[in-house]
């Protein structure tokens, strides 16, 4: 992993940008973005997730109802209160298997996730 992480550093944003974009391709993926701020930000970071409509799942948190709204997800941002970390999971889960549970091998980095 050092090795992959030194290769990185010597490469350029759009090299960067091409190579995530060309590994999550065809791919089932989860990304989380926390505490994003700036709509600009959902901007600039869209275009490198690929919708090859495989169920993969962005999920973002905010404190701002502009940057929620901005980000025209399929289904309408939710406001929540601070909640505990059961409710977290339970949140989690609907959001990112829907009507399935966790697979067993997602759970335990899903619980550091959350």
């Amino acid at each position: 992993m050092g090795e992959l992480t030194s290769k990185m550093h010597e490469m350029t944003s759009e090299l960067l940008k091409e190579r995530l974009y060309m590994n999550l391709n065809y791919r089932r993926y989860l990304i989380v973005l926390d505490d994003v701020w700036d709509t600009k930000f959902w901007d600039e970071v869209k275009q490198l997730f690929p919708n090859d409509k495989n169920n993969s799942r962005i999920m973002m948190t905010t404190r701002l109802e502009n940057v929620a709204n901005y980000a025209n997800s399929c289904s309408p941002p939710r406001r929540m209160q601070f909640i505990s970390d059961s409710e977290s999971w339970i949140l989690f889960c609907e959001k990112v298997f829907g009507n399935y549970c966790c697979p067993l091998n997602l759970k335990e980095i899903g619980k550091k996730i959350v």
